[in-house]
């Protein structure tokens, strides 16, 4: 599986892991550790994008008030 570095995992990419572990954790390739982890790592991933995405939105907001005051 590959994951660019860093780069936030975007929802489609977030489900393929999911389905990934998921399928690795019913068939034995991969151990219930292992599959918390990962669902750990994705929920980082999830705060992380919506973090970025406030920033950015509030940036914006930000931008649109100061160019109001002008």
């Amino acid at each position: 599986m590959f994951i660019p570095i860093g780069e936030p995992l975007g929802p489609e990419e977030a489900l393929g892991v999911v389905r990934s572990v998921l399928e690795g954790l019913v068939s034995g390739a991969i151990d219930a550790k292992t599959a918390n982890a990962a669902a750990y790592l994705l929920q980082v991933n999830s705060r992380l994008t919506k973090t970025e995405e406030f920033e950015r939105r509030l940036t914006a907001m930000e931008k649109r008030v100061v160019n109001q005051r002008r």
